[in-house]
């Protein structure tokens, strides 16, 4: 008989969303930042006779285990090693992932490697060191691929922007609903447009080496709620 459901975890509130015949599910999220501890997690539910209940308990968020990386970029684009940059970035993408959508996109399928078999390479949640200047954090995962490589669509969803960044280069965001968005950076060639709606393994680009890179490769993000968490698990993850 439950009519809704909010939950309100790390100071922000999460909207439940409906599956038919099945119950309500919310998604929580907590950043690569966050201090280790337990946290409240406390869920508000209604039901159809207009009566409420709040159950209250608790999260443990635990330390990730990030790895040290060292990256040089070549001289033509050191001037792209500049915290203010990044933050002006981080800041638009901030921008797109306030987008919430009262609807779930992505299918029964979940998500998948937008680059079918690639190799993983540098880590998401990495503490990076730029030309031995400026550190800042992985925001998602690189995976290896060549120059002109195509580059699918993780899940359904539609597209929330497409265009250039300094930082990530050629860059797609999709919206797959419920806070959930995922970013295909660096991109030789973009393929779609903002507003169109995508289906998964839908190609969106071919691999490229724009925004701030030492060379050809795809660099692969999912936020919830607008943080980013690990996409690889985030894949592997259950989904309703």
């Amino acid at each position: 008989n439950i009519a809704g459901a909010r939950a309100r975890f790390l100071n922000s509130l999460i909207d439940f969303f409906p599956v038919e015949g099945d119950g309500f599910y919310g998604l929580i999220s907590a950043s690569m930042e966050q201090n280790p501890r337990q946290y409240d997690l406390d869920v508000f539910v209604w039901y159809a006779d207009e009566t409420r209940q709040t159950i209250n308990t608790q999260i443990e968020v635990v330390m990730g285990n990030f790895i040290r990386q060292d990256v040089t970029i070549p001289p033509d684009k050191a001037y792209l090693v500049d915290p203010e940059i990044e933050r002006d970035e981080l800041a638009r993408m901030e921008g797109v992932f306030s987008t919430f959508t009262l609807e779930k996109l992505w299918d029964d399928t979940g998500y998948a490697l937008p680059i079918p078999g690639g190799s993983l390479t540098s880590p998401f949640g990495a503490f990076r060191n730029f030309n031995q200047s400026v550190q800042t954090r992985h925001t998602g995962w690189d995976v290896r691929a060549t120059l002109g490589q195509p580059v699918l669509a993780a899940a359904a969803g539609k597209v929330a922007f497409a265009g250039s960044l300094q930082i990530r280069g050629n860059s797609v965001v999709i919206d797959h609903g419920y806070g959930v968005f995922t970013t295909y950076n660096h991109f030789q060639q973009i393929h779609v447009t903002r507003g169109q709606t995508i289906s998964k393994d839908q190609v969106l680009g071919l691999v490229g080496n724009t925004g701030r890179t030492s060379g050809p490769h795809f660099h692969w993000e999912i936020a919830v709620n607008g943080v980013y968490v690990d996409a690889i698990q985030f894949m592997t993850m259950w989904l309703p």
